[in-house]
């Protein structure tokens, strides 16, 4: 049975950028949406133009059709609180560490076995700099992006010198991969495509934290690489969804992938051992 998908899109007033999680989705479906203004701007409301959803906490429930909606912003007034807030990437529960000068000043600074989280603020560029700085030690730095995608280094999985910026950016819902391809791993399974925004090998190990939606949970995400040069898709790893959908998936480089959900890890260790047994 294949699950019928309906589109999703997302405008703005052009005072501001905004996004979706997802670009397609089936009905019953969460949609995340996030809003950006532009400097002197703040977002004022979403309106939907198609789709008749609800919009609640910049969310909704995708319907048996598609969905249209626009992000609304409006000029802050003078004196507004939201201008005293940071512009750039800082580091969470530290407002006196904004910038990437400052953040690599504290990632190089950190203690073994510390963790650190970056608001990316709206940017998914990080200079390599930051990466640099914790090779070898046991420190975790999580880069936030906002939208439920989270990117977590670890200093001890840096084998590379001098990184150059990671763009980490990450678009769901892509359709790049032929679909003949994605279904002949997928079958009837629900599975996402999602493409990475950097092209090629990280230089170290980064583990992406991603909402498959709360429906999934207790079954796993099966990340399949596509390998052009095959025509293949092949398994890299796989995580169970927790309690609120969300999962974690390991990367060492960028490119093109398949998330499947299914009730098992789809590594073929079922297939092997069936062949084994019939020997």
């Amino acid at each position: 049975m294949v699950v019928e998908e309906f589109e999703q899109t997302v405008t703005t007033d052009g005072n501001g950028t905004a996004i979706a999680n997802i670009t397609t989705a089936a009905s019953g479906t969460k949609v995340t949406l996030t809003a950006s203004p532009k400097d002197g701007y703040q977002f004022k409301e979403w309106q939907v133009l198609e789709g008749g959803v609800t919009i609640i906490n910049n969310g909704f429930t995708m319907p048996a059709g598609n969905v249209s909606v626009k992000a609304i912003f409006e000029k802050k007034s003078a004196g507004n609180e939201d201008d005293k807030k940071p512009t750039g990437p800082s580091i969470v529960g530290d407002n006196g560490t904004t910038g990437w000068d400052a953040i690599k000043d504290k990632t190089a600074n950190a203690t073994a076995g510390s963790t650190i989280t970056v608001d990316m603020n709206g940017t998914t560029k990080v200079p390599g700099a930051v990466i640099d700085s914790i090779k070898g030690k046991d420190v975790n730095v999580v880069f936030d992006l906002g939208n439920g995608i989270k990117w977590t280094v670890n200093g001890r999985s840096v084998t590379k010198d001098g990184i150059g910026e990671i763009d980490f950016g990450v678009t769901t819902g892509t359709k790049t991969i032929p679909i003949d391809v994605v279904n002949e791993v997928t079958g009837e399974r629900y599975s996402i495509q999602i493409s990475l925004v950097y092209d090629g090998e990280f230089g170290f190990t980064a583990t992406l934290s991603i909402n498959m939606d709360a429906k999934n949970a207790g079954y796993y995400a099966n990340l399949f690489y596509y390998n052009k040069s095959t025509g293949k898709l092949e398994f890299m790893n796989a995580g169970k969804i927790d309690g609120k959908g969300n999962v974690e998936l390991t990367f060492t480089h960028a490119s093109d992938y398949t998330i499947v959900v299914s009730d098992k890890v789809m590594d073929g260790s079922d297939k092997k051992e069936e062949q084994a047994e019939n020997t």
